[in-house]
């Protein structure tokens, strides 16, 4: 219990509502686009009928032929300090941390367990 509370304190501007408000504000058309989400972010996309879950780890994304607009992936279950690169997508946000979660000087975990993220945008072709 004491690892959760400490966990979730540090990482406070990580939660799934920060998240949410964050990437309303910021990206406004995200939620109108086609968009590929992990699967902690359903409650932000469940509603958008172009969103769709991906697997997202250190063996890359199945982005379909890239047809997501968006791509928004959590740090979690990936065991990567940084996003990765996907063909065809720039990331226009890193919110990875490459600190490991600790209590008290000692090490937990390899990555923090709450919702950092990277959001990835689909290049354009010209």
């Amino acid at each position: 219990m004491i690892v959760f509370v400490e966990n979730g304190s540090y990482n406070r501007n990580f939660s799934i509502q920060a998240v949410e408000r964050k990437i309303n504000h910021t990206y406004p058309s995200i939620k109108k686009s086609t968009v590929g989400f992990t699967s902690s972010f359903w409650p932000i996309f469940i509603p958008n009928m172009n969103a769709e879950l991906i697997v997202y780890n250190s063996q890359g994304v199945n982005t379909n032929n890239m047809k997501h607009k968006f791509l928004v992936v959590q740090q979690v279950y990936s065991n990567l300090k940084s996003p990765i690169i996907i063909p065809g997508y720039r990331i226009v946000e890193n919110n990875f941390s490459d600190k490991p979660m600790t209590f008290l000087g000692v090490k937990l975990a390899s990555q923090p367990s709450t919702y950092q993220y990277a959001i990835y945008e689909r290049k354009q072709e010209f």
